[in-house]
């Protein structure tokens, strides 16, 4: 079953630059690691969300490859440096995961 993968993000004030250098260093680090599905990115314009909000999402095939991802970033000691930097770039960080629901009964 497809599983949506949503992280929000809010950036600390003065840290866009450095915000938009950590993505790239994540999306070099993801790229390494093969088979990672690309992220579609969103700044929040109007929301309930803080202006200064980053939200991405990517759709992964099943539960079981967002499980081996996330096993191969937490082996690979090249990403602990980028998740202190994010601590540094983020005042924080909220994963979410959906099932898609194609099948939405009608009735």
């Amino acid at each position: 079953m497809k599983v949506v993968e949503r992280c929000t993000q809010r950036v600390k004030p003065g840290k866009f630059n450095e915000f938009i250098a950590l993505e790239k260093k994540f999306d070099a680090a993801e790229a390494k690691l093969g088979n990672v599905p690309p992220k579609r990115r969103y700044w929040a314009a109007h929301s309930a969300l803080y202006n200064d909000t980053n939200v991405w999402e990517r759709e992964w095939d099943s539960m079981a490859d967002i499980e081996a991802y996330n096993k191969k970033t937490m082996d690979n000691p090249e990403w602990e440096p980028l998740f202190k930097e994010a601590g540094e770039v983020f005042f924080d960080g909220r994963f979410e995961l959906f099932y898609l629901w194609d099948n939405f009964p009608e009735n």
